[in-house]
């Protein structure tokens, strides 16, 4: 199986006609503000799969919302990571359709999907290629709350094979 993590825009705009029976779909949002609504985005071709639609900040930890104070008693919006809830779903859609290919889409298609797509590499043996693992910079906090739920239902990490021969 391989996990593509897609910008918003790439997402959006595909138009690679993908086999729902051999894939599945994972949009992050950013959530909704005191003055503005953020829809999902659509594709004809990614809403025929499997599909979660999350909204979450690309954060680790609650920090003041921009436009806000940054003195903690006069913030009144903040931006918080991903809610344990949030995770179990995410986790529980992953592993559901772990015998797919997973394409996985945030704003810029770096931090939340990369993060996903790095647990998908490191713990479900995805095959990761290349030409979207190398612009990814993981949320650190959404990988490290998926490998502790994995881990806590069972999970074992691959078994990783080092190969000594010399190259001759």
């Amino acid at each position: 199986m391989k996990c593509y993590n897609l910008s918003r825009k790439e997402a959006k705009y595909n138009t690679v006609e993908v086999n729902p029976s051999e894939n599945a779909w994972i949009s992050v949002m950013e959530p909704d503000g005191k003055d503005f609504v953020r829809s999902h985005i659509e594709n004809e071709f990614l809403d025929k799969c499997p599909t979660l639609k999350m909204k979450f900040w690309d954060v680790s930890y609650k920090v003041p919302f921009i436009g806000s104070s940054f003195e903690e008693n006069e913030a009144t919006e903040y931006a918080e990571p991903i809610t344990d809830e949030q995770i179990t779903e995410l986790y529980t859609f992953i592993m559901t359709h772990k015998d797919k290919n997973i394409y996985v889409n945030c704003a810029a298609g770096k931090c939340r999907s990369g993060a996903i797509c790095q647990f998908c590499q490191d713990m479900l043996q995805f095959e990761w290629p290349d030409q979207f693992k190398n612009r990814a910079v993981p949320n650190s906090y959404v990988y490290k709350k998926l490998i502790e739920l994995f881990f806590r239902n069972g999970g074992t990490p691959p078994t990783i094979i080092h190969d000594r021969r010399r190259i001759k």
